[in-house]
């Protein structure tokens, strides 16, 4: 009697994708595997599955769906870091690797973009027709799981969330279907696939607004840890100024390198109306640096040179709080706690990276969304600038991360508690950045988390990818 394994793998070449399908003892299969981002979700499933049209995914759908039990995974950029978010064990990876394709429609105005594409492949499309889109502000982030998943953007303040971008998208349903969802068609998927993740079926085009591309300024400094106190007090100083200018974004980073036993700093700064002498900004280009690449850009060029460490043990985990400079400071002071903790339980000759990441969250990415009758998220509602906080921690070994693990959850425990005790919490949570024990839907609120049910159960009322995907976030958990 044939296996599961079996079975589903003559499914699929029954349905006519015996030349997509990739085998673990096929080279291909084993470099797909390798260029996921971190190792952990490096998993090895039972074959790849790798669509070249809307058609052969929906036929990979159909095919793996036929077999009772048998479970699946869908990748488009393979950069959510956690075992098991878009690859699989016991069961078969959809690969949209090779879905990602770019074209622009002058009389439109519209970007169609496949969901494999990576950021960098997008760009450079829109700009060579002198338009823009709302998109990834790290070019090596694959645009499915990035859009699906909501969007954090340098163009947040002025577009709202990049998922708010999408006018319409192409789906493979459960059962196979093919369907378009836009305001007009489908309006509850459509809404719904606007930071819903993959609880509704398989995006395989996203349509995407655009809007005239402009001459940027911005870059990126680094500093020595000395400069840390100057510069969290020039981030107040940019989050009260921005309030008033949506035309800036700022990242600031702070890491520790166990290689060469060193902490630094960083900011990307970015003024979308090429403005050099922006206001927000004023007090943090006071602060001394050690190397600084600024001046007139473009959304590619910056994306293009931030790069993220790959090829290591990851894990990240998020919050939000309402904007207060004893937070902020409270914030660094537990991390630096916490590395020092990573610091003293690592061997000698371990290798690791601990670092943190505050950007803004303001009231005026959510009152985008809102204008525009969708804010599937819920950020409309959050009453406040807040700033959202980020571990990016990077282990060489995986008993490493999990021995850190627990430290870094109440690391995240004390600041929470901290922004209770300020009455300064914010309950949102961005899903492309949370771990896999938070609960990023259930933070967009009661009423969110019905619709997205009511529409998971509409659209795909056999739990395809309730059940038979079981990376990501489910609705059914929420």
């Amino acid at each position: 009697m044939a296996s599961t394994r079996e079975t589903v793998l003559d499914s699929i070449r029954d349905a006519g994708l015996g030349d997509v399908l990739l085998l673990p003892e096929k080279p291909l299969y084993k470099m797909r595997i390798d260029t996921y981002w971190s190792l952990g979700a490096r998993l090895k499933p039972w074959a790849i599955v790798q669509p070249r049209t809307t058609a052969e995914v929906a036929a990979a759908v159909k095919a793996i769906v036929a077999v009772p039990g048998v479970q699946f995974a869908i990748r488009s950029g393979g950069h959510m870091w956690w075992p098991g978010a878009s690859n699989i064990t016991d069961g078969v990876t959809i690969d949209l690797g090779r879905l990602r394709g770019t074209t622009y429609d002058p009389a439109t105005k519209l970007a169609s973009v496949q969901p494999g594409a990576k950021w960098n492949d997008v760009y450079p499309v829109v700009e060579k027709a002198g338009a823009m889109v709302t998109g990834g502000r790290v070019g090596d982030v694959g645009v499915g799981g990035y859009l699906t998943g909501g969007g954090l953007s340098f163009h947040n303040c002025r577009t709202g969330l990049a998922c708010d971008s999408v006018v319409r998208y192409e789906v493979v349903l459960g059962d196979g279907r093919v369907v378009e969802a836009d305001s007009e068609n489908n309006a509850d998927l459509y809404r719904a696939l606007k930071g819903g993740g993959n609880n509704f079926g398989v995006v395989t085009r996203f349509d995407l607004e655009t809007f005239d591309a402009k001459t940027c300024w911005g870059g990126f400094a680094m500093y020595s840890d000395e400069a840390g106190p100057a510069l969290l007090e020039a981030y107040g100083d940019y989050i009260r100024h921005a309030a008033e200018d949506p035309s800036g974004a700022f990242m600031l980073f702070w890491t520790y390198d166990s290689a060469r036993d060193e902490v630094s700093w960083m900011t990307v700064l970015m003024d979308l109306d090429g403005d050099a002498d922006a206001k927000m900004y004023r007090k943090t280009l006071e602060v001394p640096s050690n190397f600084a690449q600024m001046g007139s850009t473009s959304i590619y060029k910056i994306a293009s040179s931030i790069k993220v460490p790959n090829g290591k043990y990851t894990a990240w985990r998020t919050l939000c709080y309402k904007y207060d400079d004893r937070l902020v400071q409270k914030t660094h002071e537990r991390s630096a706690q916490l590395t020092q903790t990573v610091r003293d339980l690592a061997p000698a000759d371990a290798k690791f990276s601990l670092g943190y990441v505050i950007q803004p969250v303001l009231r005026t990415i959510g009152a985008q969304s809102k204008s525009k009758g969708l804010d599937t998220v819920g950020l409309g509602d959050v009453p406040h600038d807040s700033v959202m906080f980020l571990i990016m921690a990077e282990f060489a070994t995986p008993e490493l991360h999990a021995a850190a693990a627990p430290h870094i959850e109440a690391a995240f425990d004390d600041i929470e508690a901290a922004a209770a005790e300020l009455d300064a919490g914010t309950r949102w949570l961005y899903l492309n950045y949370s771990d896999p024990s938070q609960n990023p839907l259930a933070s967009y609120g009661r009423e969110a988390v019905e619709r997205l049910k009511e529409v998971s159960a509409k659209y795909d009322p056999d739990g395809v990818f309730q059940k038979r995907v079981p990376g990501g976030f489910k609705v059914y958990k929420a």
